[in-house]
């Protein structure tokens, strides 16, 4: 019954900081640890309460970029109300001037406690695991020379390995950088491959330059079933797309989704092994059975 969340207060010129509050019921939020963060974290739950917390942290309050540390804050006995109290461990120690880990970092932990983070670094994208209990990360390189950067990852953990969802983040200067790519990751026995779900780039949009983003990634979901549900975005085709398909196989099956309304974001849930749909516009939360 106890709800947990963060803030980021920023203030120009020192580094930014992250603050963890709580509440319980609808009792009052009460404000915990701040800690210091270059972007949002990401906060993961444990089966037996702990909490985690996954921040990356800048060099120095100058930077505002990816050159810092990741770094994971245990909240033992989160649970039990105490977001105070914690054990800090470095995941990736800073480069001292070069980027060793990228600020856009995604998380989950599984029903199992293993916890998978995931970013992209150069055209590059990492995968890190480990279990809730223990202190040993295992480094895994998803994919390399991938011919653009892929950034914004959302890392599930599956059956028989991992799963990434991301999307293309190209650095071009001063111009905005392209969204057009949504990619997709799987680990199976040890093994990693990739594809691409939606490839933009050569549409009207991406070659004329009117759009700089015609691709958004929404969700990724391995349900009890042994499938994968992915929610994506075609902004060319202005439509809403649900791929699923079973762990380990190559086809997926590609529903358009029919939505009302201004929907900016979409994800799956699952209750008693029925898959849902909640998407949310600027004022309204919907939620939608996804056998309908």
């Amino acid at each position: 019954n106890t709800v947990f969340t963060y803030i980021v207060e920023n203030q120009k010129g020192k580094i930014s900081k992250l603050t963890l509050y709580k509440k319980n019921g609808s009792g009052q939020w009460q404000k915990g640890v701040s800690v210091p963060c270059t972007v949002p974290g990401n906060i993961l739950i444990d089966s037996s309460g702990g909490l985690h917390l996954l921040v990356h942290q800048p060099e120095n309050s100058q930077s505002s970029g990816s050159e810092g540390s990741l770094e994971h804050y245990y909240f033992e006995n989160a649970g039990a109300g105490d977001i105070s109290n914690f054990q800090k461990k470095t995941v990736i120690y800073r480069g001292n001037g070069k980027e060793r880990v990228n600020k856009r970092i995604g998380a989950t932990i599984s029903s199992k406690n293993e916890i998978a983070l995931a970013f992209g670094l150069g055209t590059s994208e990492y995968l890190y695991s480990k279990k809730a209990d223990t202190n040993k990360w295992k480094k895994m390189r998803a994919g390399a020379n991938l011919g653009h950067n892929f950034y914004y990852p959302y890392p599930i953990v599956t059956a028989g390995g991992y799963s990434i969802l991301a999307i293309q983040d190209d650095y071009v200067g001063q111009a905005n950088n392209p969204y057009h790519i949504a990619i997709y990751f799987e680990n199976k026995e040890n093994k990693w491959s990739h594809e691409y779900l939606i490839d933009n780039t050569k549409s009207k949009q991406a070659l004329n330059r009117t759009e700089w983003q015609t691709v958004d990634i929404s969700d990724i979901y391995y349900d009890n079933a042994n499938k994968i549900h992915v929610i994506v975005r075609d902004r060319v085709k202005d439509k809403w797309f649900h791929y699923t398909k079973e762990l380990g196989k190559k086809t997926w099956d590609i529903r358009v989704l029919k939505t009302k309304g201004n929907i900016k974001w979409i994800r799956i849930i699952e209750l008693k092994r029925k898959v849902f749909y909640l998407l949310t516009s600027s004022r309204e939360i919907f939620l939608m059975n996804a056998k309908n």
